[in-house]
């Protein structure tokens, strides 16, 4: 996965940490990489991520809720130049990390994510350019 992208992920999103960052109050959600969308089953999530590995859990922006991802699978991702037009696509191999329960985290849940990065500059396409990414994770919860 190309380091601009926090995803996971979800990365990441999320790319979405093996480690749980405690969630206080609302009003205390980090701010990271922008409002990225996290679907579990039938609700959806607006999230943030703050920090840049693969494992960085993420924030739901409208409670104290933590999703720390534990698996990816299915990452795609996009560039685009300044004017909209494709420049590179992306694709990464599934992961799994740690899916053993952990006290205060509940079993794990398969979503999908979905989110944006930029514009910013990014040095390897010597331009301003545009990330979309997308995939499944699966990720505990932790309030």
């Amino acid at each position: 996965m190309r380091p601009t992208f926090k995803t996971a992920a979800l990365a990441a999103s999320l790319a979405l940490a093996g480690s749980a960052i405690v969630g206080g109050p609302a009003m205390a959600d980090p701010k990271g990489t922008g409002v990225q969308t996290l679907t579990c089953g039938g609700t959806t999530y607006d999230i943030t991520v703050n920090g840049n590995g693969q494992w960085t859990p993420a924030h739901d922006s409208n409670s104290s809720k933590v999703f720390i991802p534990v698996g990816f699978a299915n990452f795609t991702g996009a560039a685009y130049d300044v004017d909209g037009n494709l420049i590179a696509e992306f694709t990464d191999p599934s992961v799994v990390f740690k899916t053993g329960v952990r006290n205060g985290q509940g079993t794990p849940l398969a979503c999908t994510f979905e989110g944006s990065e930029g514009p910013v500059y990014d040095e390897e396409f010597g331009q301003i350019v545009t990330f979309t990414f997308s995939g499944d994770v699966l990720v505990k919860t932790k309030k």
